[in-house]
């Protein structure tokens, strides 16, 4: 016999899938309602309601275990440090021995220069940390190899948060962008811009004023003309780019390129002529693709 709370623990248990199923013909369906003609205690009855029912599809699973582990070690909040990203000159300058900065990105703390801190905690990357940066500048920001292979055949996006304040300005009839783009490869491969991302614009490096006031190889900027973030953000904002399934493989990498022009005639290194603060990436991470 089934005491009182007995009862109670089957009449919860009742509701399995889609159906409402019938436990024993003493206790009545899940539904309150007396056995009828459909009871399975009933040798006249029929097929209770749901009898044919499939069972209810599985939820979304989620990735699997060794793509999880991937994706966290593929999330950096640079707040240890550089976490392997390097940086150097653009390759039109590799070699120069010309006595010019142009490198300037940093690993720290923000300093108000641009945005009043990093986007979370204390440690980004940027263009220039505590001042904003000088003409002719060509270089990149680079990561180490990342391995999202375990992750093949998911859909992955890259994200992370950025703050930009690249210049822009009129000279000789025509309006320049200082500006920066994002860029991605695999081993063998070459750099390549990803599909789908909306720039703000297109990057127009100005390579010279009036005389002596000239770029080092003033026709040769990687970034000019193309698609790019020109201009000034309005504040830390995120951005989302879809992976190509093609370069979810252990040799993935991600660069982060800019430029500047000639902005003042001014032949100096002193970053105080100059107004705007670069740019800066904070808390990047690739991630499965929202649905």
């Amino acid at each position: 016999m089934i005491g009182s709370h007995g009862r109670a623990r089957l009449l919860a248990l009742v509701r399995v899938g889609l159906g409402v199923l019938c436990l024993l013909p003493a206790v009545g369906c899940a539904t309150g309602e007396s056995p009828g003609d459909d009871d399975p205690g009933n040798p006249d009855a029929g097929p209770g309601p749901g009898a044919d029912a499939s069972p209810p599809p599985d939820g979304p699973s989620g990735p699997p275990a060794a793509c999880v582990e991937a994706l966290d070690a593929a999330a950096f909040d640079f707040e240890s440090g550089p976490a392997g990203w390097t940086h150097d000159l653009m390759p039109e300058i590799e070699g120069t021995d010309v006595n010019w900065r142009f490198d300037d990105w940093e690993h720290g703390t923000a300093s108000n220069v641009g945005p009043a801190a990093c986007h979370d905690g204390n440690g980004c990357w940027a263009t220039r940390l505590d001042n904003n940066y000088i003409a002719c500048q060509r270089a990149y920001l680079m990561s180490p190899p990342i391995d999202p292979s375990a992750c093949a055949g998911e859909d992955l996006t890259l994200t992370f948060q950025h703050w930009y304040d690249f210049w822009t300005g009129d000279w000789d009839g025509q309006t320049w962008f200082d500006g920066g783009l994002i860029e991605l490869k695999t081993e063998g491969a070459g750099w390549s811009s990803p599909p789908g991302l909306d720039y703000p614009g297109t990057i127009a490096i100005n390579p010279a004023k009036d005389p002596p006031y000239e770029c080092i190889e003033p026709g040769n900027f990687y970034v000019d003309g193309k698609p790019g973030f020109v201009g000034t953000g309005s504040g830390w904002e995120p951005v989302e780019v879809a992976i190509p399934a093609e370069m979810v493989t252990d040799s993935f990498r991600i660069r982060f390129s800019y430029s500047s022009g000639v902005i003042l005639n001014d032949d100096t290194q002193n970053a105080n002529n100059f107004s705007n603060a670069g740019w800066y990436i904070d808390d990047l991470a690739v991630v499965p693709t929202a649905r």
